[in-house]
């Protein structure tokens, strides 16, 4: 679970794990991905606020 707060304009301000995937080269790559795709897209207008904090979960099938 990766928890994360926005500017409007999808700036990542700051981000964390919210919950392990129970394995550190996973728990890199969330931390890596939510790096990667800074600026996000920017939020919709009817979301009220300067920033949004969310926490989503991150799955990965392995291959």
């Amino acid at each position: 679970m990766l928890h994360f707060r926005m500017r409007r304009d999808g700036t990542v301000l700051g981000y964390r794990l919210a919950r392990s995937a129970g394995d550190a080269t996973l728990d890199a790559a969330v931390l890596a991905m939510i790096e990667r795709a800074s600026p996000l897209p920017a939020a919709p207008a009817e979301l009220a606020g300067d920033s949004i904090e969310l926490t989503v979960p991150v799955r990965f099938a392995l291959r």
